[in-house]
């Protein structure tokens, strides 16, 4: 008996985020927002794996639900578990199609599911013959049978009935299909991780390996038909087959980016688009061409690609990007709850405004009054992606990046010291820390830099005590004494003498020392690489991992945080709880937290718990998540469009014939009012030459009320 689920269509309405610095304004009023659903709050970006078309509609399949985006009104809504018969939210590459009848098929973790816009229908291992509920890829052939792929092999579903091919009973040589594609002649093309199968309706079959034929990998990623050719998306490279001969493009014989080609579709015109580690391409046969998401200073990783009737590319990512392109324009659009564009969180930390600061890849995101926003190379003219660590001096924010050295943010003006322009021995920075004289203290791939903002002092194994010159972080006690773990052991500096504290001369467990917090009594809590949790007093060593305590077994412990209840909180691959007694361990199963693999941990002024996830972000507090929000204004404000936007000289503001003017305030994004002016006329130009690169709120004063919007300089 099939499972069939009618849910009232109450999905989440969200408006998407795309790359624009027009704002709709999100306004609070100076309270205390308690969270409703208490104990944990979460964001996240989503990696859009499957892209199908249907007219204005844009259905997306991605690792957190499905998602139906709206064209016209750029609005999309959400169906997860939670809201819908999904029976898992992670929908798998090329596992989403829409029959003749607008049935949406959708292949996820849990198996199929029917979709016709009322009716969930699930099909698993207990209402048919899957053996696997991993659903890999759809295709509908000529005589609308659907084809499915899944880890247990090839089945076919005619509305009725149910055929399976595997290992055993057909010519497949692997039950793992990667993708499939229909031909029109009743043909089937099979990607499996042994090769390329094709399969016909008089049981003929046929295995392409690089043993047999000029395919360049066996693990076949995706599958696509360009009239009598094949394309096929592999590790090693992009492969066609003529029926007769094999081409192979790879990066030694071509300008394709990168080897790895998850998804291949080929336009009206012949040409292919392929998704890649690094960039979608277009290919003629001739010429290739690289596009890429303009906001991240990274390669782009593609992971799915598709055209609409009217020949337009849709292009999604891993973490939520997702490109259109017509032809002649470029638009990007981030899909994830609110404004939330990360997607692996490595760093946090809140200011004396009580805003959240974190860092990730794409670059600094800037959580404030319940608004997002993403600093990155575009709005600031700084390579301010790749961010590793963030470290508050006062009102200047500090980023230490994985490539481009040290910035700092003033919050006008973006600066940055690399190997190039400053002394700083290595642009690799893990960790950043600031005594009480103001000095910064930089771990980096070089040792250890210090920097008052004049000079610079750099501690390396040729001119110190520092055992090892690739440091992964830095303290400071009570004190005053610094404490830098390194893969050669612990070492404490006072300024003129270094100890070092490893396996052979102490109780430390082991000399990879990738994590350290000092509590409140100044004991040091420190976290290894695979060799369990430290604790040192200044004379006594304890070692807690799952041998000799109760303690789960770690990994490779890369954060630590102890909150106001003198919990500690650990970062390992997942979210540890240690309360000196009890061990206590968060999984998506057992808590709200909506991804296993953390990054990175803090803890504000609330006791919130902020949780960086390779996915997202999580906020957890046992007595309800509070989130503090300055207030703006006391009325209702009303939303100004800024042209140009970004601006750089100048900008006007558009606003209804009726209104009248009175004065202008423009706002840094620190609280204070840095230019202040009476309107004359609504086309008034405003001069902004003199302001710094960075983001402004705008606040009009009118006879009805406050009008307000973001606005970048560049």
């Amino acid at each position: 008996m099939l499972v069939t689920i009618a849910f009232p269509l109450k999905p989440l309405k969200i408006k998407y985020m795309k790359k624009t610095f027009t704002l709709l304004v999100c306004l609070t009023f100076g309270v205390i927002l308690k969270a409703q659903d208490s104990l944990w709050m979460s964001f996240f970006s989503h990696d859009i794996w499957a892209i199908e078309n249907e007219a204005d509609t844009l259905w997306i399949g991605t690792s957190y639900g499905l998602v139906k985006y709206i064209k016209p009104n750029e609005t999309y809504e959400l169906f997860t578990t939670e809201n819908s018969g999904l029976p898992d939210n992670n929908i798998m590459y090329d596992a989403l199609k829409i029959d003749s009848d607008g049935n949406k098929w959708i292949g996820t973790y849990g198996g199929i599911v029917k979709f016709d816009g009322n009716n969930w229908t699930i099909f698993d291992d207990s209402n048919s013959p899957l053996e696997s509920t991993i659903i890999t890829s759809i295709d509908i052939d000529i005589n609308k049978n659907l084809w499915f792929g899944t880890a247990s092999g090839l089945y076919k579903y005619n509305g009725t009935n149910w055929q399976v091919y595997n290992m055993y009973n057909s010519g497949l040589h692997s039950d793992y299909i990667g993708d499939l594609v229909c031909d029109g002649n009743f043909g089937i093309w099979v990607g499996t991780s042994l090769g390329l199968t094709f399969f016909n309706y008089h049981n003929y079959w046929q295995t392409y390996d690089v043993g047999n034929s000029g395919i360049s990998d066996n693990d076949v990623l995706s599958v696509t038909l360009e009239d009598d050719k094949v394309w096929i998306g592999t590790y090693e490279g992009l492969c066609c087959y003529d029926k007769t001969n094999w081409f192979v493009y790879n990066t030694d014989n071509s300008m394709i980016p990168s080897n790895v080609i998850e998804s291949v579709e080929v336009d009206e015109n012949n040409v292919k688009w392929l998704a890649t580690n690094e960039g979608l391409v277009r290919f003629d046969g001739n010429n290739w061409e690289i596009f890429e998401l303009t906001n991240i200073t990274y390669p782009t990783l593609f992971i799915s690609v598709d055209i609409d009737v009217l020949g337009t590319v849709w292009a999604g990512t891993l973490a939520g990007g997702l490109l259109e392109y017509n032809g002649i324009n470029q638009v990007e659009h981030f899909i994830g709850t609110s404004e939330f564009s990360e997607y692996e969180v490595t760093s946090i930390v809140q200011n004396q405004d009580g805003s959240i600061w974190m860092g990730g890849p794409r670059g600094v995101t800037h959580f404030y009054n319940g608004q997002w926003f993403l600093y990155n190379y575009d709005n600031t003219g700084t390579y301010v992606g790749s961010c590793r660590t963030l470290k508050f001096e006062n009102n200047i924010l500090w980023v230490g990046t994985d490539f481009f050295g040290l910035l700092s943010y003033d919050g006008l003006t973006w600066a940055n010291y690399n190997t190039f322009n400053s002394s700083l021995p290595h642009n690799k920075i893990r960790d950043i820390e600031v005594d009480d004289s103001g000095v910064k203290w930089i771990a980096t791939n070089a040792g250890v830099a210090t920097f008052d903002g004049t000079n610079w002092i750099v501690y390396d194994t040729l001119n110190s005590g520092l055992p090892d010159d690739r440091i992964y972080e830095i303290e400071i006690d009570n004190n005053g004494l610094i404490w830098i773990g390194t893969r050669a052991g612990l070492v404490s500096f006072d300024g003129a003498n270094w100890t070092i504290y490893n396996t052979l001369n102490s109780g430390l467990s082991s000399d990879f020392v990738y994590a350290l917090e000092i509590d409140q009594m100044g004991n040091k809590w420190i976290g290894t690489a695979s060799h369990g949790l430290n604790f040192f007093d200044g004379l006594n060593w304890v070692v807690y991992d799952s041998i000799n305590s109760s303690a789960p077994n770690f990994r490779s412990i890369n954060d630590i945080k102890i909150d106001q209840n003198n919990n500690k909180w650990l970062s390992c691959g997942q979210l540890i709880k240690f309360t000196g007694q009890s061990w206590e361990v968060f999984t998506p199963e057992n808590s709200g937290i909506i991804d296993g693999n953390t990054s990175s941990l803090y803890v504000d002024s609330f006791n919130n718990k902020w949780i960086g996830l390779t996915n997202g972000l999580s906020i957890y507090n046992e007595t309800g998540v509070i989130l503090k929000t300055r207030q703006i204004q006391r009325d209702e404000a009303h939303y100004v469009l800024i042209v140009p936007n970004p601006a750089r000289e100048y900008f006007t503001l558009k606003l209804p014939d009726e209104i009248k003017y009175d004065n202008l305030k423009i706002i840094n994004l620190q609280g204070l009012t840095v230019y202040k002016s009476n309107l004359v006329s609504k086309d008034e130009k405003i001069k902004i030459s003199g302001l710094s690169t960075g983001i402004y709120i705008v606040e009009c004063y009118t006879n009805k009320g406050l009008y307000t919007g973001k606005m970048v300089v560049r």
